[in-house]
């Protein structure tokens, strides 16, 4: 025996002591190094299979008690990839197909074996092949299935958190509903007298609550959005009334910050389908944006116009602008142009993709254009009823 042959260990089922001799002589020549046991018997196979692993398996075709078929079968139902190569002195063409059909991996004629120890050299490799995809087959289902575990556990996280996000800031907003009552009781005078500094002192206390119900009301929308329980008419609806009705909320805002304001659109309903109160919260954030990152001394204007079926609506303002490096992530959730902890300016960052996601649910679409330092313009485009 050679010190450069190959060891591998071999099952030969066959009833001839000489012929298995001759089957190793074959191997040893190929240049493998075989450890051979011979088995005759079906339950001699099955106990040298339980009782060890092996490389092959080389198998008479006809047996006294047992067949090369038969020994091919057990193996399939066992499960096993083994290379498993027939051998016989007077195998016919048509059994040699009949075999192959079986699951052989190839037949040789024991008047040929100089082919043997390549077909075992090649059926091992592919044998080796096959159960190195099937292991990388089976690292990934199994990485597959833990990835969904995270996922679900994940995803179940995630609703806890919207849900109590919903909660929380539905309670928040029960209460402000009822401080912004009281705060323009008293600012009306209905309560009593009130001096000029404490109306002063009262408007600011309603902006800052109007500030703080926008967020709110942002983040029940987000959470609505995330776990899919968002619903949204669609009825015929005066769209020029919604925006005005909107604008009259800002306008002591944009005073109260020396900011020039203008409103641009006709006195003509401007009809389309949607959802009045989920529009009022779009135009409600693109406003609060223009009004938060416009200095004193600047502009915000709003511009409505319908044509051709087309009713297009322009917010335009002189603030900050937005570099454009930052220009594609405004939509992004929770995405601010200023993330330190020292920004100037309040929010979540969701008031942008929440419009977004409201207005393409009407249809619509909506575009930025922006320059630092420039300021900012924001085209909404609906079809109109």
């Amino acid at each position: 025996m050679s010190n450069s042959a190959d060891i591998i260990r071999v099952l030969i089922v066959e009833d001839s002591e000489d012929d298995a001799f001759l089957l190793e002589r074959a191997l040893l020549d190929g240049g493998f190094a075989a450890r051979t046991l011979r088995v005759d018997t079906e339950k001699g196979m099955k106990d040298a299979l339980a009782a060890a692993s092996w490389d092959a398996i080389i198998a008479d075709y006809s047996l006294p008690s047992f067949s090369g078929l038969r020994a091919l079968s057990i193996i399939k139902e066992l499960d096993m990839d083994l290379p498993f190569i027939l051998v016989s002195g007077t195998i016919g063409e048509e059994i040699a197909v009949e075999a192959m059909k079986s699951g052989a991996h190839d037949y040789i004629m024991k008047s040929h074996l100089g082919r043997l120890a390549p077909a075992v050299k090649r059926e091992m490799e592919q044998a080796e092949s096959r159960n190195g995809r099937k292991k990388a087959l089976q690292t990934i289902s199994e990485m597959n299935a833990r990835l969904i575990k995270a996922n679900e556990e994940l995803r179940s996280v995630d609703e806890m958190k919207n849900n109590l996000l919903a909660n929380v800031s539905h309670e928040l907003r029960t209460p402000l509903v009822t401080i912004r009552g009281y705060n323009e009781l008293i600012q009306t005078g209905s309560s009593g007298p009130v001096t000029p500094e404490q109306k002063k002192q009262l408007s600011i206390s309603l902006r800052n609550i109007d500030r703080l119900m926008v967020m709110i009301n942002n983040i029940l929308e987000f959470s609505s959005l995330e776990i899919n329980k968002e619903t949204m008419s669609k009825d015929k609806m005066d769209l020029r009334q919604v925006l005005d009705e909107v604008w009259r909320i800002f306008i002591p805002r944009f005073k109260a910050k020396n900011i020039i304001h203008k409103f641009h659109t006709s006195t003509d309903p401007v009809f389309m389908k949607g959802d009045e109160a989920k529009l009022h919260m779009v135009f409600a954030n693109l406003l609060d944006n223009a009004h938060k990152f416009t200095p004193p001394g600047g502009s915000v204007s709003m511009t409505m116009k319908e044509e051709n079926g087309r009713i297009e609506i322009v917010v335009e303002d002189t603030g900050e602008g937005i570099p454009d490096s930052a220009l594609r992530k405004v939509f992004d959730r929770f995405y601010q142009v200023d993330s330190s902890s020292t920004r100037k300016h309040g929010g979540v960052g969701i008031g942008l993709s929440i419009s977004k996601s409201i207005i393409e649910k009407h249809g619509g679409v909506l575009a930025m254009q922006s320059h630092e330092g420039e300021g900012t313009v924001i085209t909404v485009v609906f079809q109109s009823a």
